[in-house]
């Protein structure tokens, strides 16, 4: 009996040993149909977690560990998409020539189209004339040399052909097929490219004092909780014209050569507010409770600022999730280190629902030791009291079976 009681104490001992202790969780809100979705993180939840995201799980109601990989919003990625005129009319003259003919509706300018073409090894003339109504055709660009219309990877090339800004309604795009065979090209339009700026999440800085001395203002900023920022934004009212350097730094502490903790400011930032500009001050992407913010005025007035806002592009978790299950975001645990699931290796073939996922607010966590003395009996003197006094019975039993042993 003794030997199962001290392995089932050993068991429990490397039980708790191994456990993932998590300090703080977010209950992940509810969805409607099984998929793949983005949840959005938090502010609050980026504050918190690993620089990494190493401490990060996404568990469900039972327990499981779900997997997800990392992704964020990209500021300034270009994306392009390739939009197709009407092709009217395709003709070929054997050993002659062949044409397409295709539609400029709106006739809107170009000074450019794209064409996609079959690959092939082959060197040709080519010519672009335009029209308005079909029948007076009037030449845009004489004697294109068509070549290189191959591609390794596909089946088909995208070329690039350049001309003199034009609006004609009609175009045609002939080629010179003399004792040649005719290219067979599948569509015309042109790329249409975008630069995507990235989804923000935006919040408040709360400033606690404002100060004007010395030729500068400075302000202090104190969050309830450490906040993930990577730039800050001036709502300026005036002057009417302004040009002044500013600066961001965060409080530190560090030890001394005497062992003692010292406090000192950290700079994360600096740049120029200018009434010709975004008002902006991109940061060091980074985890903080406060802020100090100093704006350089020199002789001039301080400026008039009605808020500052501090925000970050949107990071995500992707991970696949279903209506019938409750899921949990937990971390806080400094010992866990990076998870390693498959489903990363495959992100790129994963079709996303356009809705993205948010979580509710960061709870923080009692530990083991807290749960324990949260939970213990002995805290109730009712509890306390009952227990002594079965005691009590107990010994004053054992005391009169001996006595009547003797």
């Amino acid at each position: 009996m003794k030997r199962r009681f001290s392995s089932l104490f050993c068991l429990l001992i490397l039980g708790n040993c191994y456990s993932q202790e998590f300090k703080f969780q977010a209950k992940v809100d509810p969805v409607y149909e099984t998929r793949y979705y983005k949840i959005a993180l938090s502010p609050e939840l980026l504050g918190q977690i690993q620089s990494d995201v190493s401490d990060l799980r996404l568990i469900d109601s039972v327990g499981k560990e779900i997997p997800y990989f990392v992704t964020e919003e990209k500021e300034g990625q270009i994306s392009s998409s390739f939009n197709s005129y009407e092709i009217l009319e395709k003709t070929m003259i054997p050993d002659s020539s062949s044409a397409v003919v295709f539609h400029n509706s709106g006739k809107k300018k170009m000074d450019n189209i794209t064409f996609v073409v079959q690959n092939t090894d082959v060197r040709k003339r080519a010519r672009l004339s335009g029209s308005n109504d079909r029948e007076n055709w009037f030449i845009i660009k004489e004697d294109y040399l068509l070549h290189s219309m191959n591609n390794t990877t596909e089946t088909s090339e995208f070329k690039l052909l350049n001309f003199p800004l034009s609006d004609y309604e009609f175009l045609k795009l002939e080629m010179n097929d003399k004792d040649q065979l005719p290219i067979n090209i599948l569509k015309i339009g042109y790329k249409d490219s975008q630069v995507n700026k990235g989804v923000v999440t935006s919040f408040q800085c709360p400033i606690t004092s404002k100060n004007d001395t010395l030729g500068k203002t400075t302000f202090q900023v104190k969050f309830e909780q450490p906040m993930y920022i990577e730039r800050l934004g001036f709502n300026i009212i005036e002057p009417e014209y302004f040009s002044r350097n500013a600066a961001v730094s965060v409080e530190k502490e560090r030890a001394t050569s005497k062992k003692k903790i010292e406090h000192y400011f950290e700079n994360i930032g600096n740049d120029n507010l200018n009434s010709n500009g975004k008002n902006t001050i991109d940061v060091r992407p980074t985890k903080t409770e406060s802020l100090r913010i100093e704006i350089q005025n020199g002789d001039d007035v301080a400026l008039s600022i009605d808020g500052i806002t501090a925000s970050y592009l949107n990071k995500y978790i992707v991970a696949e999730l279903v209506p019938s299950q409750v899921y949990y975001l937990k971390f806080g645990d400094e010992t866990l280190s990076n998870p390693s699931y498959d489903i990363v290796k495959f992100k790129e073939k994963i079709t996303l629902s356009e809705a993205t996922v948010s979580h509710q607010t960061v709870e923080k966590l009692l530990s083991q030791e807290e749960e324990i003395k949260s939970d213990s009996l002995f805290d109730n003197p009712a509890i306390v009291w009952s227990v002594l006094g079965v005691v009590g019975i107990g010994l004053a039993f054992i005391s009169f079976r001996m006595i009547k042993e003797m």
